[in-house]
């Protein structure tokens, strides 16, 4: 099982999706949160989703304690957020995977740590769960559409494209 750090931009946008319980059924995958991710859960609506996942036990928040994951986190939050900077310095420390949108200086940042093969976004989510059976492409297009409502655009036309 690997374990992914989830940061607050996937986490709202599969809340926004309805997608978040699909999490607890791709395969070979265990999704958590720092804390400092469900802190910046800032709507009602998107902290109750993410708790309903939390107690239903597809989500787990985690902490940065280690002494280098510490040391990485103070490093960070020079240049980013607080959950960026969590989801990242765990990531980097543990091995571990990391689901993030954020572009940019943060994107840069995590593929110079942790390398670009174990970033993955909300529409490789999309595509993992249609590859084991979860969603269909039909599905999956359908939450494209409420994301790009949400202002979530992604760029593609279909995820059958990206099969």
């Amino acid at each position: 099982m690997r374990v992914v750090l989830t940061d607050t931009n996937v986490l709202i946008n599969l809340a926004h999706a309805n997608g978040l319980a699909m999490l607890a059924r791709v395969p070979e995958l265990q999704f958590v949160l720092p804390e400092e991710v469900y802190q910046e859960l800032r709507r009602e609506d998107h902290r109750s989703k993410v708790d309903d996942q939390i107690n239903a036990g597809a989500l787990a928040i985690v902490r940065v304690d280690s002494p280098e994951a510490l040391r990485i986190f103070a490093e960070l939050r020079a240049i980013m957020g607080a959950g960026e900077a969590a989801c990242l310095a765990i990531a980097e420390v543990e091995g571990t995977l990391l689901a993030s949108d954020e572009k940019r200086a943060f994107r840069r940042e995590a593929i110079r740590r942790i390398g670009e093969d174990r970033i993955m976004t909300t529409p490789s989510l999309y595509v993992k769960a249609i590859n084991a059976g979860i969603i269909t492409v039909q599905e999956a297009d359908e939450a494209k559409r409420v994301l790009a409502e949400n202002r979530f655009a992604m760029p593609f036309a279909s995820f059958r494209e990206l099969l």
